[in-house]
């Protein structure tokens, strides 16, 4: 058998086994699941890669969905916490992420942050404005915090934080942290070197192309009339 032939046998054997689990996780018949369910690699712009739905426009759910099954996959697969995520920007995938505290030993790893960090590779930027997050689970105040920082316009979520109160997850003791003032924290929090610190960040503010993460001019701007009061 050429393989060519072969290679497109193995491909059409993937694409009937994901119409299997998506009409099996949804409950419908299989010829309900149109090409809608079939990932496929595009190139846009150059060297922007994605994933996008087939010829079908997505609903907002579908890519819920598709949290949703990474987030599973992953738990049973890897030992993952179930908590998945997808950043979309004009109509197609960009970025995944599934929680990896415990594979990764890494605090920070949670489905969001992992999500905007690989939309941050496929697009080579950090600047994810136009974009839309799902989760899988209201996103905790760390999260809120990378999504402000990426510039993430919209998001979606299914559970919510009180949902996960029955698995161990607290996390009045972190909305009670950040929303105090620095020093009245629980975590201690003192003052060293600040003036040669702030040295270094007016050295940065004086390279060649530097510009600052706001532009002032933007947070006086009506959004209305688009004039600068």
């Amino acid at each position: 058998m050429p393989a060519t032939m072969a290679r497109r046998r193995i491909f059409d054997q993937k694409i009937e086994n994901t119409h299997n689990h998506w009409a099996k996780l949804w409950g419908v018949p299989q010829s309900n699941v149109l090409s809608l369910t079939v990932w496929r690699p595009i190139r846009r712009s150059g060297a922007v890669t994605g994933r996008k739905w087939g010829s079908i426009m997505p609903e907002p759910s579908d890519f819920m969905a598709r949290a949703i099954e990474i987030s599973r996959k992953a738990m049973i697969e890897t030992g993952a916490a179930p908590f998945g995520a997808v950043i979309v920007k004009d109509g197609r995938i960009v970025g995944e992420g599934v929680n990896n505290v415990f594979n990764n030993n890494d605090a920070t790893s949670h489905g969001e942050i992992e999500a905007i960090r690989d939309a941050g590779r496929t697009l080579g930027t950090w600047d994810l404005s136009g974009c839309t997050l799902y989760t899988t689970c209201e996103p905790c105040a760390m999260c809120v915090a990378a999504m402000f920082w990426a510039r993430i316009d919209t998001l979606y979520y299914a559970a919510t934080l009180n949902d996960c109160k029955s698995l161990g997850f607290e996390l009045q003791p972190l909305s009670d942290l950040v929303r105090s003032p620095l020093h009245d924290r629980a975590i201690p929090a003192t003052q060293l070197l600040a003036n040669e610190s702030r040295a270094v960040l007016k050295l940065w503010s004086e390279q060649p192309g530097f510009e600052p993460f706001n532009d002032p001019t933007d947070q006086l701007k009506d959004q209305t009339t688009g004039m600068v009061t």
